[in-house]
């Protein structure tokens, strides 16, 4: 009831929503306020690990219990967990091409050779 009070809110005043999700549960609640960005953590924020395979199980959980036309009217973004260009293109597999990507370019030698490489794959051209 809260999420939906909240999301109704910023809507309203003109914000784009992010509702994030860690699990099936999460991502039931973001279905049932009909949320157009829906975000999947990879990330444990108990323990603060992290693991790809997240978005992967949520997807085929989601896959399975919602129709494929209702998903694809929601953009699913993979939080968390891309450390390189190669595991973009593992999650864009499972459907999804947005990604939200914060430590690896933090901590990056070389952020314009990253980016470049994202920009030279065909796959990704459209949004770099």
């Amino acid at each position: 009831k809260r999420l939906n009070g909240l999301y109704k809110f910023a809507k309203k005043i003109g914000l784009g929503v992010l509702v994030e999700t860690h699990n099936e549960k999460d991502f039931d609640k973001a279905m049932a306020i009909d949320a157009e960005f829906i975000g999947i953590n990879n990330r444990n924020l108990k323990t603060m690990t992290v693991n790809i395979k997240n978005t992967e199980k949520i997807l085929n959980y989601a896959l399975n219990k919602y129709n494929k036309n209702k998903l694809k009217d929601k953009i699913l973004v993979c939080e968390s967990g891309i450390d390189s260009v190669d595991s973009m293109l593992e999650i864009k597999k499972f459907g999804i091409s947005v990604f939200l990507i914060g430590s690896q370019f933090m901590v990056s030698d070389n952020l314009k050779g990253n980016l470049e490489k994202i920009r030279k794959l065909n796959n990704f051209k459209e949004w770099v």
